[in-house]
């Protein structure tokens, strides 16, 4: 799902456009509420209308869930939705709250946090469920060190910052609540706090729009749940009751809130009820929980659940910490060495392992461990595997259990210098323009009532600053510091550093940008504060990366931009000194890739989940414009019987690789360059190209979109063995003859139709995954069609385990059973015929 999701999402982003916020409420007075009572009297509402602390707070305050864009990396680490889980017959009832699996409501105050809220929610259930203690994790780590800026105005369940992904600091976890209290504002992010609690993964409950009994499944099988719904304004006001103030127009694009599911009654209501957990406060609801009509609003859109392993888990690894390395591409580095000890916690003996990335060495990098044994293992920088460019690169230390499938890991980066390209110390001026109070010299230190410009500069004598003598001034406009021309001929992977003092009210009044230019017309936006009130009293460095179309440009210029500000506070504003530009040698890309038109059914089917609100099969245009608008001007290209609506044949036939891309292609080369989009529409912005163009060729081809014919099909040379060791090769195949125009799509179990890329020939009669990892196994199954009508459809299944230090006696077991497969064929490899499993999505 994620994949494909991501494609289509570019896909629809070019052809379409981008989504638009959902409308806006406004804070309920006396009168709104007795306006309120009187229509649910009328509308037969089975819930209490009262005022609430929520009732009183601007929208902005209370929704916070948004759909991110296209160009948003959330959409890169989507996970595949799972298939449904084992069927149980749900009871009439399930209540978390009497199980012992649910912790206190709580209150996201004035900020639209609720996304922070949910994930954490979410998170201390799974720990309280798996642990049997009840903790309490720090929504403001999640808002102030993700590094996609969600913030306040609003994002979705950042679990992916709990797994593998690391925060601004580089580190990956939890963070409890003592150690970063909430503050309901963006702030940076505090590096300090450790990082307690990690999950395994997180999942969708089979898709965006889980039935009911999906829902029920996954609150018995996984906990209570991640949710969205749609809160109009009787929401804000609910106090107790089964809420069914539903709005039948509804849709997918309405939706503004994350919360939880933590249970159900079937006899609530009309026809049962959702117990829900909000993030709105004790006096919201019933003590910050309530019910909700099952399907009111979209309640239970995107449900989505974690797995948590336990701090008990037959593996542990300490520390809980990453290891951060430093040092030119030779060493020395710093530290030279880190230490993990790795603890069998189980009752029998295991073989362990860990695989580390190639500038990385362990020592030792496998073993066995008796029950309660531990070993020690050193990690350094492998001198055979250093990148030759500079950056920042990271990846895991994965610590396993084989034959258990179970694994921690544990962040591990290398940061090496890239080469400087242009140096400011600011000894002397370099003669950039200015605006406004804009200044070159010595620092002031003019101290006031919110906070203080620096007393002298970090390096010399003299910064760049914003008024040098106090404050910025109150109701300005935008105001710029420009650098010259910078050449960044023959170079790629841009990066700014700077040592900064700042200071600005919050983002929700006063402004602080950064921006890039590479024509010296159109500005991008580089970093933008987000969050409260900054006032800082201290210099610290700063690296921001330039967006990629910076590489081998020849006039670059960056601005920094104070501004602009309204008519209430002022504060220090910028203050930079010792201004750096490095980058690494440019490498061409490839050719662009030809397109593959054979792709787009997939897509086709994918939009129609997004899109489709009356599941009739079709996209109208009254469907897109909802969050499209501009799609009215170019539907012709689209729905050439001119019906309003685009089908099946008409989307898989026609204008996207015929028309479009040729109309925007305009010098012929296969690619679009961000110039070519830009003269026919302003839909695409910078950081949408940059997304797409995954190659940053700045082109995009049809490899960008995912359009690319698939490699040439080849027959596995021998019989699958079934198991393998962790990186090897695996080849499976369907074994028989059949006619050249057979079909064949291979799918897996948990995450559905397969797509090119991670796995080769999945159009093929034989699937191939290259360097197998423990994530690979599982079931796969192969669809086909025999064009000469036999078999048609039907399934085939392989379960593959991906084992390591296989004992002598199991690899003489599976050598003699690839003989035994080589000799009577596909009987003896467990191939089995089965009904067509339900695929998510």
């Amino acid at each position: 799902m994620g994949r494909r999701l991501c494609f289509t999402l570019s896909l629809a982003a070019l052809v379409f456009g981008c989504c638009v916020a959902p409308p806006a409420r406004a804070q309920l007075t006396d009168s709104d509420l007795e306006a309120l009572r009187a229509e649910g009297t009328a509308q037969g509402w089975t819930f209490e209308i009262r005022r609430t602390t929520a009732s009183t707070l601007p929208e902005e305050a209370l929704s916070g869930l948004r759909l991110p864009p296209p160009d948003d990396p959330h959409w890169k680490n989507a996970p595949a939705m799972p298939a449904p889980a084992d069927k149980a017959d749900p009871p009439s009832s399930w209540d978390w709250r009497a199980l012992g699996g649910v912790t206190s409501a709580k209150d996201q105050g004035s900020c639209g946090s609720c996304w922070a809220f949910s994930t954490m929610g979410v998170v201390e259930s799974a720990i309280l469920r798996a642990d049997g203690v009840v903790v309490d994790l720090s929504e403001q780590h999640l808002l102030s060190c993700n590094t996609s800026n969600w913030g306040c105005s609003g994002a979705t369940w950042g679990y992916s910052w709990l797994i593998d992904q690391p925060d601004t600091c580089g580190r990956v976890g939890a963070v409890l609540e003592t150690d970063y209290p909430y503050s309901a504002a963006r702030s940076e992010c505090l590096c300090d706090a450790p990082r307690q609690y990690r999950v395994r993964e997180w999942g969708y409950v089979n898709g965006l729009r889980p039935s009911v009994d999906d829902i029920k499944q996954a609150l018995m099988l996984h906990g209570p749940l991640g949710i969205s719904i749609y809160t109009n304004a009787p929401f804000s006001a609910y106090g107790g009751g089964v809420y069914n103030a539903c709005d039948p127009e509804a849709t997918m694009f309405d939706i503004d809130h994350a919360i939880m599911i933590v249970g159900w009654d079937d006899a609530l209501g009309d026809g049962g009820a959702w117990i829900i957990k909000n993030s709105w406060g004790g006096d919201w609801g019933e003590n910050g929980f309530g019910y909700v009509a099952y399907g009111c609003n979209l309640v239970g859109f995107a449900a989505n659940y974690v797995v948590y392993d336990g701090l008990d888990a037959r593996l542990s690894v300490s520390p809980a910490t990453g290891t951060h390395l430093s040092g030119p591409a030779g060493g020395p580095y710093t530290p030279d060495a880190a230490s993990y000890t790795v603890t069998n916690n189980g009752a029998a003996a295991v073989n362990w392992q860990v695989t580390v990335p190639a500038w990385i060495s362990a020592a030792p990098a496998n073993g066995a461990l008796s029950p309660g044994g531990s070993v020690q293992v050193t990690v350094t920088v492998n001198p055979a595997g250093v990148p030759a460019t500079g950056g920042l690169f990271t990846g895991d230390l994965v610590f396993a259990l084989p034959s258990l499938a179970v694994e921690e890991r544990r962040q591990v980066s290398l940061s090496l210098p890239k080469e400087v390209l242009y140096s400011f110390p600011l000894d002397t001026d370099p003669g950039w323009g200015v605006t406004g109070s804009w200044a070159f010299g010595a620092p002031l230190g003019f101290s006031g009532g919110n906070g203080a410009d620096p007393a002298a500069a970090f390096t010399g004598d003299n910064v760049y600053g914003y008024n040098l003598a106090g404050y910025y001034e109150n109701s300005m406009t935008a105001r710029y510091l420009t650098t010259a021309a910078l050449d960044f001929t023959g170079r790629q992977d841009i990066e700014l550093r700077f040592m900064r003092w700042l200071g600005v009210e919050s983002s929700r009044y006063d402004h602080a940008q950064i921006q890039m230019s590479v024509d010296g017309g159109a500005w991008v936006p580089v970093w933008d504060h987000e969050g409260g009130n900054l006032a800082e009293s201290a210099w610290t460095e700063r690296v921001v990366a330039l967006p990629a179309s910076a590489a081998n440009k020849a006039s670059v210029r960056v601005r920094w931009v104070m501004g602009p500000t309204d008519g209430s506070y002022v504060y220090a504003g910028w203050n930079l000194d010792d201004i750096e530009f490095r980058g690494n040698p440019y490498t061409p890309s490839g050719d662009p890739q030809p397109c593959d038109i054979d792709s787009l059914p997939a897509l086709f089917q994918t939009l129609l989940m997004i899109g489709d609100t009356d599941n009739d099969q079709m996209l109208a245009q009254a469907e897109i414009v909802v969050y499209v608008p501009e799609a009215a001007a170019f539907w012709h290209m689209f729905d050439p019987n001119a019906d309003g609506k685009v089908d099946y044949d008409e989307f898989v036939t026609n204008a996207l690789i015929a028309e479009v891309l040729p109309e925007l292609d305009t010098d012929g080369d296969n690619a679009l360059t961000q110039q070519e989009i830009s003269a026919l529409t302003d839909i695409i912005t910078p950081g949408l190209f940059a997304l797409v163009d995954a190659d940053n060729s700045g082109g995009i081809d049809c490899g960008d979109l995912g359009l690319v014919p698939p490699a040439p099909c080849e027959d596995c040379a021998a019989p699958s063995p079934g198991v393998y060791e962790a990186g090897q090769d695996a080849c499976l195949m369907v074994p028989g003859t059949f006619t050249e125009d057979a079909a064949f799509l291979w799918h897996k179990e948990g995450i559905g139709e397969l797509l090119e890329g991670r796995w080769t020939g999945v159009h093929c009669k034989s699937l191939r995954i290259p360097n197998l990892q423990v994530e690979d196994a599982g079931t796969y199954y192969c669809h086909y069609t025999d064009g000469a009508g036999k078999g048609i459809p039907d399934v085939y299944t392989i379960t593959i385990r991906v084992a390591e230090d296989l004992p002598a006696s199991s690899a003489a077991t599976l050598a003699l059973a690839v003989l035994l497969a080589a000799a009577c064929g596909a009987r003896c490899l467990g191939w089995k015929r089965k009904s067509p499993p339900a695929v998510a999505g």
